[in-house]
């Protein structure tokens, strides 16, 4: 019995642009729908609660989302650093921005 192994898409090979599309497209309307969810949030919390209200949404999510994102950044900062066998072809200057912080 063989396992068959289910790999995603190569977007290594093939046709740049279409590689290119396909890696974008989600990213693009996660974007949009972002955008669409805080502007419909501004509009309610602006006639509802009011102005201050949304001057503290607004003032706040953006340090969530900085919070979030330097997170993810420097818990993948140096992923790929940690296989022995790829020690000795690394410069010795690798990682040490993310550790300087």
């Amino acid at each position: 019995m063989t396992k068959s192994v289910s790999r995603g898409p190569d977007l290594l090979h093939g046709p740049v642009f279409s590689n290119m599309t396909r890696f974008f497209l989600p990213i693009m309307l996660g974007s949009l729908l972002q955008q669409l969810y805080s502007m419909v949030d501004a509009v309610v919390l602006g006639r509802l609660v009011g102005k201050t209200a949304l001057a503290a949404v607004g003032g706040s999510d953006l340090v969530i989302i900085n919070l979030v994102v330097g997170f993810f950044v420097g818990l993948s900062s140096g992923a790929g650093n940690s296989a022995p066998w790829r020690q000795a072809s690394l410069s010795p200057a690798t990682g040490t921005i993310p550790q300087s912080f």
